[in-house]
């Protein structure tokens, strides 16, 4: 067939690699890292990546823009273990961040200013 074609409902293939992809973004693991504990090639789950974030993007029919966040508080966050804080951009730059962590320099980062 050579001109395609919309499907209503996803492959078991794409349902996989969906699920896949949101146990990543839930895991505070790199790309790299996740593919490595998953067994799976980084371009394979690059690709997925990508068809999984146009897929939603259309689906939602929303730009790439993030949604203003607020504050309430002026305090450091805790120091914890994990990543305090991880700000992922719809280039597929993701920024974590460890610590004590001042909420001003989340705010800038998410409205994307010059920090």
């Amino acid at each position: 067939m050579s001109t395609r074609q919309h499907k209503t409902s996803p492959t078991p293939r794409t349902q996989q690699m969906y699920t896949l992809i949101e146990k990543y973004f839930s895991s505070g693991s790199t790309q790299k890292q996740f593919c490595q504990q998953e067994s799976i090639p980084l371009s394979t789950f690059t690709y997925w990546l990508r068809h999984y974030r146009r897929s939603n993007q259309n689906s939602d029919q929303k730009s790439a823009e993030f949604i203003p966040l607020g504050f309430t508080s002026t305090r450091n966050i805790p120091v914890l273990s994990q990543p305090t804080c991880a700000v992922e951009y719809p280039n597929g730059v993701l920024v974590r961040l460890f610590g004590s962590v001042d909420v001003q320099l989340i705010s800038r980062l998410v409205n994307l200013q010059e920090v």
